[in-house]
């Protein structure tokens, strides 16, 4: 997984956290102190939230810090990876 990749899983989080929260954009920007703009680009990708940032997320959530970076990293295998893993 690349640095963008991973990235991309930890905002993808925040928003599946938030909605399953049942949390809107303007809520949890509210709770935080940013602008929803700024909550709509970090869910997006399109921007690193910093560590302060996610933990605020995490507060107002009432989550640990740790759920946000917890995910299933799916890898794809080859040919040649199933053929190396036959002979284990």
């Amino acid at each position: 997984m690349t640095e963008e990749e991973y990235i991309k899983e930890v905002c993808t989080k925040i928003k599946l956290i938030r909605v399953k929260k049942k949390m809107t954009q303007l809520e949890l920007a509210s709770k935080i102190g940013i602008e929803d703009s700024s909550l709509r680009r970090i869910e997006s990708g399109k921007t690193n939230p910093t560590l302060k940032t996610i933990y605020r997320i995490a507060s107002a959530f009432e989550i640990e810090v740790e759920e946000i970076f917890s995910f299933t990293i799916v890898t794809q295998t080859t040919d040649s990876d199933q053929e190396a893993n036959k002979d284990n």
